[in-house]
């Protein structure tokens, strides 16, 4: 259900074309829109599918690998979604701090420059869901290194932000 409302409430406002560039609301806020007052629901809608997503590959994983009980791993990915809310915006500032200098010292122009500043926003917010997930699964939930890494691997990739962004500027 939760999913169809999201589904729905992004085709209803789609991204706009921004002929001067990269929308920075959208970029940071991680919706299709350039205005914050419709950037608000669809944050939520989407944090409600991050926090399902990070259960399917962070917390069902967890449980089984550890023989959690369901109650400390639902608890746990409040804080890990949340947390790696932050980490996903830290990911995404250190993307466009050093996108620039980069394309200059390349001669990129044009929009390979927004494939610099995904790609360096995809690892930098990958290390930091990844290490997130690791200290989770390590310390919270006592799995082992080996479990952990696994985990925190397949959380870094898997549950990026960076993939909705390449899919909204596609659209």
């Amino acid at each position: 259900m939760v999913a169809l409302v999201a589904l729905t409430t992004t085709m209803l406002y789609p991204c706009a074309a921004l002929a001067d560039g990269i929308d920075l609301v959208a970029y940071f806020s991680r919706t299709p829109c350039e205005k914050i007052v419709l950037a608000i629901p669809i944050a939520a809608l989407l944090m409600l599918l991050n926090y399902g997503l990070n259960y399917l590959v962070i917390g069902l994983p967890a449980r089984r690998l550890g023989s959690l009980p369901v109650r400390q791993v639902v608890r746990s990915l409040i804080w890990l979604t949340l947390l790696g809310q932050v980490a996903d915006r830290i990911g995404a500032f250190l993307a466009i701090l050093l996108a620039g200098p980069i394309t200059s010292v390349l001669g990129l122009e044009g929009e390979v420059i927004f494939l610099v500043i995904w790609a360096f926003n995809f690892i930098f917010s990958a290390i930091g869901i990844a290490l997130l997930a690791f200290v989770f699964a390590r310390f919270a939930w006592r799995l082992s290194v080996a479990n952990s890494l696994v985990i925190s691997s397949a959380a870094g990739i898997l549950t990026n932000p960076a993939w909705a962004m390449a899919l909204w500027s596609l659209g």
